[in-house]
């Protein structure tokens, strides 16, 4: 899927101007605009100046915008009502993203703020609600005038992508039987009604697999993929984030999330990710039943355990509609085209031209092919592995039209980190990356000595991990009233236990000769595999995840450089919610606060998911400290294969640790 490699950007994805400061410039009122906007999406707004502009607005005219045709390219699409509201909106499937970018392009050319907000209340009353939440969200990231307001959570906005339908349909219940009262914590406002969601395996245990759902649906990880889309969307260029095109054009993001899902399989008894074929038959072992309903009603689609996929059904068809139907072939053909390539170390761009990839660019260059984003050499070439493996194997049906799509979990940002397929793809994907890399010159020991530094000794703290609860607003989930939506009387919150850690702290004792800028990174890794052998991390350094990176000066002579958890580079505390934004807008102190703890806005991994899991009598793992020059990739020196020994450095250090997992009994009287 294109853009997927933007799932785990950590320390790298950093946007500078991200942190807003408040003062002068900073509206309150366009920040309560921004949330209402996003306030029950599923219908119609009630507030009078939403009902008034959305009936009223001149949005047609070509003067609101400094960039008049795009009005033309947006009612080329609206006329034909190719989405209306209450169809699910599938930001893989090409008429669905020509229709969202002709939306933000209406927000985006808006010729000033107010232009924008009414702009967006016509949309917010007229346009399918899916396709609204997406393109405003990247207008208003994007837009220089609202680039530094909070958007709510996504898990707030679409609460059904994120929560299995029986808690939906409980908080359904309970709204048709008028909320009849019980207790309820204090911090929440009078009238809240709060629910417990678990994960699927404790409601239908179908396979091994099920066992992660404390990570694959973590709500903030899920999260965190969707705002990939957001922040960083593949079909931009003007306007788009700088940072954005070298991440996903890194291998930085694909061995992250498989690393973390590797740990997390170990720590299950599970082992190695099962890659997929990229010919017939299409079949995965894996089942998945995600037990989610769209907004409309309709259930997710699943994937027998074991089954064939739709793929072979692309392929004897003779309706070819929508490019389903052709992705069985076009995957045969777009991955031997991408191995011919790396075997032949070259590229064909659109002229017919010889590109060389085994070089400084060559790397850059693959990735954008491997994603058929708009930097890719010969996009009609190259194709798209990851859209039309996406097609295979996300077991969907062909579409009559686009009003009758019904993707499945593996096709929308907000949903594929939990299908294990995610995992099966990205694996195979690196394949393809491991075996460019095989053509590339390996680091020696020379290459990774930094002379004159050693690194002496490492200590680090216990680390523990546990459950503890998280809690959201799912009032969008809800169809209320004309007066509880104005009033804004009903509140429902879903309580669930996510994963976390206690605070650590690690010290590093190094000496060096000189004074230099380096960089320190931490990495972990697994001990032993799901058969208790050592894991040789010469051989499986793919398996190890950055912890920590950041920069730093060295002195001459001993350094000891301390750092504890919270410091760490590219994690993200839990989102504010609706209510959090809202309680805050009253106080400047307050909502500072809130803008100065996201850091980077939704650009972050949770920092709940810092550390694996680990069990509770203790898991090992090994944690590679290194230290290197400022001029060199995130990743390395796992950006390259090794030559054995050449991790084994002065600069170095591999250490054992131990993960404990902490089984703690909650309860409180106000489960439901």
């Amino acid at each position: 899927m294109k853009g997927m490699f933007l799932f785990l950007a950590l320390a790298a994805l950093v946007v500078a101007d991200k942190i807003p400061e408040i003062g002068d410039s900073f509206n309150w009122e366009r920040q309560k605009d921004i949330l209402q906007l996003f306030r029950f999406v599923n219908q119609p707004s009630s507030y009078k100046k939403f009902v008034e502009v959305g009936k009223t607005f001149p949005v047609e005219n070509e003067d609101l915008y400094t960039k008049p045709e795009v009005v033309e390219e947006f009612f080329s699409l609206y006329t034909n009502e190719l989405l209306p509201r209450g169809v699910v909106f599938n930001l893989l499937n090409d008429e669905h993203l020509q229709y969202a970018i002709a939306l933000y392009n209406l927000f985006y050319y808006a010729k000033d703020y107010e232009t924008f907000l009414n702009v967006a209340i016509w949309a917010r009353q007229n346009v399918n609600q899916g396709l609204f939440v997406y393109s405003l969200s990247v207008a208003i990231v994007h837009r220089p005038d609202t680039k530094d307001y909070l958007l709510p959570p996504i898990y707030e906005i679409f609460p059904q992508y994120f929560f299995n339908s029986h808690v939906i349909q409980k908080v359904q219940n309970y709204k048709q039987q008028l909320f009849l009262p019980y207790p309820f914590p204090q911090q929440y406002p009078k009238g809240s009604y709060i629910v417990t969601a678990n994960y699927t395996p404790s409601l239908l245990y179908v396979n091994q697999e099920q066992s992660l759902g404390y990570f694959t649906e973590d709500v903030g990880l899920n999260a965190f993929n969707y705002y990939t889309y957001i922040y960083c969307p593949f079909w931009l260029s003007e306007g788009s984030i700088p940072s954005c095109r070298e991440l996903s054009s890194s291998t930085l993001i694909i061995s992250q999330m498989l690393a973390k899902y590797y740990m997390e399989r170990l720590t299950n008894g599970l082992g190695h990710i099962e890659p997929l074929n990229f010919h017939p038959p299409y079949t995965h072992q894996t089942g998945f039943y995600p037990l989610l309903r769209y907004p409309n009603g309709l259930d997710f689609l699943i994937r027998p355990h074991g089954g064939e996929t739709t793929g072979p059904v692309y392929l004897k068809t003779t309706t070819h509609n929508y490019n389903y139907t052709l992705s069985g072939q076009l995957l045969l053909d777009y991955g031997r085209r991408v191995r011919d390539a790396i075997d032949l170390g070259y590229v064909i761009n659109t002229k017919g031209e010889k590109i060389e990839i085994n070089g400084t660019n060559g790397l850059y260059i693959l990735m954008n092919i491997l994603q058929g984003n708009e930097l890719s050499v010969n996009p009609r070439f190259y194709g798209s592995l990851i859209k039309y493996a996406t097609y295979v194997y996300a077991n969907t049906f062909i579409p009559l039209d686009t009003r009758g799509i019904l993707p499945a979990a593996l096709e929308l940002p907000e949903t594929a980190v939990r299908d294990p397929t995610f995992y099966s793809l990205y694996a195979t994907i690196y394949k393809y990356l491991q075996r460019y890399l095989m053509y590339q010159p390996p680091y020696t020991y020379k290459d990774l000595e930094l002379s004159g530094v050693t690194i002496q000794e490492f200590e680090i703290s216990r680390l523990v991990t546990y459950y503890d609860y998280f809690y959201a607003d799912i009032s969008n989930a809800l169809y209320v009233s004309e007066q509880e939506f104005v009033d804004d009387s009903v509140r429902v919150y879903v309580r669930q236990q996510r994963l976390n850690h206690q605070f650590f702290t690690y010290k590093l004792d190094v000496k060096s000769t000189k004074s230099e800028e380096v960089v320190v990174k931490v990495f972990i890794g697994p001990k032993y595999d799901e058969f208790n052998n050592v894991i040789d991390m010469y051989e499986q350094s793919a398996n190890f995840a950055l912890l920590d990176v950041f920069p730093y000066t060295l002195q001459v002579g001993e350094n000891i450089i301390e750092r504890n958890s919270k410091e760490f580079s590219g994690y993200l505390p839990d989102l504010p919610s609706f209510k959090d934004i809202y309680n805050k807008l009253s106080s400047t102190q307050s909502l500072e606060q809130i803008l100065h703890q996201i850091k980077n806005s939704f650009l972050g991994v949770p920092s709940r998911l810092m550390l694996p899991k680990g069990t509770p009598s203790g898991q090992v793992y090994q944690l590679y400290v290194f230290i290197g020059p400022d001029s060199t990739s995130v990743l390395y020196p796992f950006d390259k294969f090794v030559k054995h020994h050449g991790y084994k450095v002065p600069n170095s250090y591999l250490t054992d640790v131990i993960v404990f997992f902490k089984e703690q009994q909650q309860t409180d009287n106000y489960t439901v």
